[in-house]
């Protein structure tokens, strides 16, 4: 596992405030809680693994889809983050955009260029 040191002077709201933190946990925090100043200090970090999983097999663009915080999904696809990648129940972040109805995450132009088109078999 990767450790990373975040300072308070780093990180402006408390809650994704840590003296050590993993980073996935870290970035699927932000992305969740829709805290961008703390993504965009995460990701900048060297080494992050945007993509990684946690034990559900959800990463952090998942999150960010299944609490509806588009800027964090923007963020997250425009730093490469994979938006096919598929938790342990066969979801990816379109499809649990989808099933959290947040429409407004569903019309991004970005998303339908980095995601594969729903299917109904995603989508139980």
């Amino acid at each position: 596992m990767r450790y990373l040191t975040v300072y308070r002077s780093n990180i402006p709201c408390l809650i994704c405030t840590v003296i050590v933190y993993v980073v996935a946990i870290a970035t699927h925090c932000a992305a969740s809680k829709g805290h961008m100043g703390c993504l965009a200090t995460l990701l900048q970090q060297p080494g992050v693994d945007i993509d990684a999983a946690d034990s559900n097999g959800c990463t952090a663009v998942a999150y960010a889809a299944s609490h509806g915080h588009c800027a964090a999904i923007c963020r997250l696809i425009l730093s490469h983050a994979d938006t096919n990648h598929r938790d342990n129940r066969g979801r990816t972040s379109v499809t649990v955009s989808y099933l959290f109805s947040f429409n407004d995450i569903l019309s991004l132009p970005i998303y339908h260029y980095s995601a594969p088109p729903l299917t109904s078999s995603a989508t139980s």
